[in-house]
């Protein structure tokens, strides 16, 4: 790596550094600052993610420079949330996680009730399906959508990149708007009795709302760099190099590193030619190329420079070990400890199904991060078996270990014990997803209040007083109940499969999946491979809770193994990696011509240090 300044170097003000994975990109961009700590003016270094940002921080410490008013290390969003704040804008800070419990919910429910007819798939109101709304919300946003005066504009623009239908997300979007106005924290006051700020964002929001914001440009917190210099480039949306470029004065030097085939952050509305080209454009850059990995040996680098279509050299290294693991085979490399292993997979469909594989091969005795008892169509049995039994499916377990605790012989301390509390919570939270449903008529009021007293018992009196009586205003829609009488007609031991099967075609759980997206997609793929291997399996509702206690305890996200999709891989790497449904060419199926399938291959396989091997997807 130069010691040379690349401004001095190429004598330009602008400088694009394009480079590959495991290229030392941050670390060349912390040592380029580092070059001009002496000089006059300030200093701002840009990442995308929080994760990027750390890692210059710890790289500028090694190096010996001290942050202060004069050097800066910042992620664009949280450098856009500090000028709101000095310009008066302090909106409630919310994570994602809480808008998807606790504001997407209400807000679906309200946009749907609005539309006259429904002709496409509506979310479930499940965490998956909000997730995957907040997807499309951010993209809508980030392509910036939402300005365009026509729907035939959104439709050009959004293409086929959402997971719902677009007439919904754009509802949701401008109600979503709305409501980031004039929300408050209503379980909050503070000591002078007053309502507490109005509004909320969500730092990823910020960027937005500082570029629209009145007095943008009259921020002191945006002024007076001399150098910028920018990490992780190529997940830079349009949106928030406009931001970036609005600080950048006529007398500044500029620097951003990054790799084209990194992005795969489609839906975020980034697009790296576009912001790769108009930098370079805009401000006459110098490019300099970082073709050369020390993270892999050349065996990869060669597989990556086909995905990539860039000639990457890699350092002298011991030989990556390569190797394939048919979908009957467990691979051995998933035993390695958690720190030093990951199992990586194209998206979250192929993720859920990497998931069941390793459950299908281990039972509960392996823990991984993917929580399986938490799919919807697994909360959907346990509600079913509770109708049935007014018992939840742990609770059944537990029942169980307590019997067997007088038989002679039994090892107490040896079972494996759930409390009764975590049973309860379970059990709460998939009679929650049930009454989430569209099958079900509740006001929204009446849904919380029933799920609020929900014990197992209570729900099969519940359901019962509404499955007999013909008078009143019904719960289910009528499909749902005659499928629910369907499942209470059923024995105990009557195979589940071929009845479960049944029960989602009378209730029209799947009606519409020809018309949705992936989310729909989703939760029909987990709902035929849990037919598939309860069919195996010869599972009936007797032996149903020692399945459901099994996908209980499969999961542990702090001490089992990581499973990741490539976007929460990026930026990380792994000694062993387990690349699931791929081969040494791209992810299967194959999308021939897709450039993000092919990007996300790129940063999949160049997560390794020391041995990768592919696994055969048996769905």
């Amino acid at each position: 790596m130069s010691d040379v300044s690349f401004f001095v170097q190429q004598n330009k003000r602008a400088i694009l550094i394009e480079g590959v994975a495991g290229s030392g990109k941050s670390t060349l961009l912390a040592k380029q600052m580092l070059l001009h700590r002496d000089e006059v003016g300030k200093r701002l270094m840009l990442s995308f993610s929080r994760t990027g940002a750390e890692v210059l921080r710890e790289y500028t410490a090694q190096m010996g420079l001290v942050l202060n008013d004069e050097n800066k290390i910042s992620t664009i969003d949280a450098l856009a949330m500090e000028a709101l704040h000095e310009l008066g804008d302090e909106r409630s800070l919310l994570s994602s996680y809480e808008v998807v419990e606790r504001i997407l919910p209400d807000l679906v429910e309200a946009v749907c009730d609005e539309f006259e007819v429904m002709d496409f798939y509506a979310p479930q109101l499940s965490e998956q399906d909000m997730w995957l709304l907040l997807e499309d919300l951010d993209y809508f946003r980030a392509s910036l959508a939402y300005k365009a005066s026509t729907f035939e504009e959104q439709q050009e623009i959004c293409g086929d990149r959402l997971n719902f239908d677009l007439r919904l997300v754009a509802a949701c979007f401008e109600r979503y708007e709305e409501l980031r106005w004039t929300w408050y924290r209503r379980s909050e006051t503070n000591l002078s009795g007053y309502r507490e700020r109005e509004g909320f964002r969500r730092a990823s929001e910020a960027v937005s709302d500082l570029y629209y914001h009145d007095y943008f440009e009259q921020s002191k917190t945006l002024r007076a760099y001399h150098f910028i210099f920018i990490d992780e480039f190529h997940d830079v949306s349009p949106l928030q190099l406009a931001f970036i470029q609005s600080m950048i004065g006529s007398d500044s030097f500029v620097m951003a590193v990054g790799d084209r085939a990194q992005n795969v952050f489609a839906w975020r509305g980034a697009d790296t030619e576009l912001v790769f080209n108009q930098f370079v454009e805009t401000y006459q850059a110098g490019v300099v190329t970082q073709y050369f990995s020390y993270r892999f040996d050349q065996g990869i680098a060669d597989l990556a420079s086909k995905a990539s279509g860039k000639r990457i050299e890699a350092a002298a290294k011991p030989a990556v070990q390569i190797d394939y693991r048919a979908k009957h085979v467990f691979p051995e490399l998933l035993s390695k400890p958690r720190n030093r292993v990951a199992l990586i997979a194209q998206n979250q469909l192929q993720l859920m199904k990497a998931a069941w594989q390793i459950w299908m091969h281990t039972r509960g005795a392996y823990r991984f991060s993917y929580r399986l008892s938490q799919l919807h169509v697994v909360s959907l049995v346990n509600v079913l078996y509770a109708l049935k039994t007014a018992k939840s499916t742990l609770h059944a377990v537990l029942s169980e270990q307590a019997e067997s605790a007088f038989e002679p012989g039994f090892n107490l301390a040896a079972a494996p014990q759930i409390a009764m509390s975590a049973a309860k919570k379970a059990f709460s939270y998939d009679v929650k997803r049930f009454y989430q449903g569209a099958y079900c008529l509740l006001s929204a009021e009446a849904k919380a209040e029933v799920i609020k007293a929900a014990d197992p018992k209570s729900f099969q009196s519940y359901t019962f007083m509404h499955l007999s009586r013909s008078d009143g205003d019904p719960v289910f829609s009528e499909a749902m109940i005659m499928a629910l009488r369907g499942i209470l007609k059923s024995s105990m031991q009557q195979p589940l499969a071929p009845l479960l099967n049944d029960f989602a075609e009378q209730a029209g759980l799947f009606r519409m999946i020809e018309s949705a997206g992936l989310s729909s997609e989703y939760h029909f793929s987990s709902w035929q491979i849990l037919l598939r291997i309860l069919h195996s399996l010869g599972t009936s509702f007797e032996t149903w809770p020692q399945i459901s206690q099994s996908l209980y305890r499969a999961w542990n996200d702090r001490s089992g193994l990581q499973c990741l999709t490539v976007a929460q891989a990026k930026g990380k790497e792994f000694e062993h990696v387990v690349l699931y449904s791929a081969d040494e060419h791209s992810f299967l199926p194959r999308k021939a011509g897709v450039e993000s399938a092919q990007n996300e291959f790129y940063v999949g396989l160049t997560r390794v240090k020391k041995h990768l091997q592919f696994w055969q997807s048996y769905f």
